[in-house]
């Protein structure tokens, strides 16, 4: 009877780990074309709208000021970020900063001049993902609505974290260095 369990339970992992293994990339035709956000001005915060289809891809990276992990790749970014060619893609903040006062400071800490969708701001693009973990960076493909990479990918017993320095080189090499 126990040898029948454990292989009905086997039977059952291994069903859905090809059931997630072999699903689609997400993907975004629902979503709006423009959403808000907010970059640093002068004055502080000011809205600004961000227009998805502008650019070929539209990077998302998930973050927060207080998550350790995301301070290291945080800097690596942000190195990219500053001497990388933007016309081939949109860098967009999705930040889970607890108040305005820490997301200025998380702004400021990492110079980003890119636009940064506040804790208080809802996902109105339906940005990815379903699986989200800090820090994450997302790609997507704005004509075909379709995640390019993240850091969750397909494994064979469902999804893998292979964090966010894997979508980072995928960035990169779509933004041609």
């Amino acid at each position: 009877m126990k040898k029948m369990a454990v292989a009905v339970v086997l039977l059952a992992l291994a069903g859905a780990g090809a059931y997630l293994a072999l699903r689609p990339a997400p993907e975004y035709s629902d979503a709006t074309d423009q959403f808000k956000a907010v970059r640093l001005g002068a004055d502080g915060l000011e809205p600004v709208t961000v227009t998805a289809s502008d650019r070929p891809y539209l990077a998302v990276y998930h973050t927060a000021l207080w998550c350790r992990p995301s301070e290291r790749f945080s800097h690596a970014l942000a190195d990219f970020y500053r001497t990388a060619d933007k016309s081939r893609f949109q860098l967009v903040v999705k930040s889970y900063d607890r108040s305005d006062e820490e997301l200025i400071e998380h702004m400021k800490k990492y110079g980003m001049d890119c636009p940064f969708i506040p804790f208080t701001v809802s996902d109105e693009w339906g940005i990815p993902p379903d699986e989200i973990g800090i820090p994450n960076l997302v790609i997507i493909n704005t004509a075909t609505r379709r995640v390019v990479d993240q850091r969750y990918q397909k494994g064979l017993f469902g999804l893998k974290n292979v964090g966010p320095d894997v979508p980072l080189e995928t960035l990169k090499k779509l933004a041609g260095q």
